[in-house]
């Protein structure tokens, strides 16, 4: 097969590095993905994309599965974009497949997290910060949205971290992603639970405990508990909150 003529100058470049963040990846500001790792990883695909080798072969897989000039629209779970594949099918798409592995062995990458994202590249002319996420050090996952049989309830939220992964890079990913990747997790899935005692509930226990033995009545407490914690309880609730607290004191 020619290998078609390199144009000096085309419109159809990667997205930059901040729009390449904003669009699809669902990230909201370029702080939450500038660890080290990813730097490492981003920096790598820019060395990549500027090699002949890379642009003329990726040239030619274009032309050869008919890939529009320009691109698809981003996709994000699919394996090659629905259009494509009502076109011309599965099994061209194996093909396709096999030469991205071809051209990804050719490229000693070591990592098969690299196949998705060049296929993503042949496809979108562009990629998002989640096409990197398996190849970082680190990342956070949604455990509700897998298919594993792992305690979702009790722990929702997963950190995967790489076997290659240093110290410093654990400490640099949490140190930069906790605000805007893992605390809205834990906020979404914050639900308490009967049995639970956190510090604020115990303080509100430890209330209750002590205003009743002074001989306060529950609708004073109930009122006190709004006024000092806003803290809304019924009377009754009062009464079994002094319960446990007379339970678990007597152990």
């Amino acid at each position: 097969m020619n290998e078609p003529k390199e144009k000096k100058s085309s419109k159809y470049r990667p997205l930059p590095y901040e729009q390449m963040l904003s669009e699809g990846s669902g990230i909201t500001t370029v702080k939450m993905v500038q660890t080290e790792s990813f730097r490492h990883f981003w920096n790598y695909f820019l060395n990549l994309l500027n090699k002949e080798f890379f642009k003329r072969t990726v040239e030619i897989l274009r032309k050869k599965y008919q890939v529009p000039r320009g691109g698809y629209e981003y996709f994000s779970k699919r394996v090659a974009p629905e259009e494509w594949l009502k076109k011309h099918g599965n099994k061209k798409y194996r093909h396709l497949h096999k030469n991205i592995k071809e051209l990804y062995g050719c490229l000693e990458l070591n990592n098969t997290n690299w196949i998705p994202i060049i296929e993503k590249y042949l496809f979108c002319y562009t990629i998002t910060f989640n096409d990197f996420k398996k190849l970082l050090a680190c990342y956070t996952e949604d455990n509700t949205k897998s298919k594993t049989k792992f305690s979702n309830q009790s722990h929702p939220i997963s950190l995967k971290i790489s076997p290659n992964a240093s110290k410093r890079e654990i400490i640099d990913y949490i140190q930069k992603n906790y605000a805007l990747g893992i605390q809205p997790l834990q906020n979404k899935y914050n639900i308490k639970r009967p049995g639970l005692r956190t510090h604020r509930n115990q303080q509100i226990n430890n209330f209750v405990y002590e205003k009743r033995n002074l001989g306060w009545k529950n609708k004073k407490i109930a009122e006190a508990l709004n006024s000092k914690f806003k803290e809304i309880k019924k009377p009754t609730d009062i009464s079994k909150i002094y319960q446990i607290e007379e339970n678990r004191r007597r152990k």
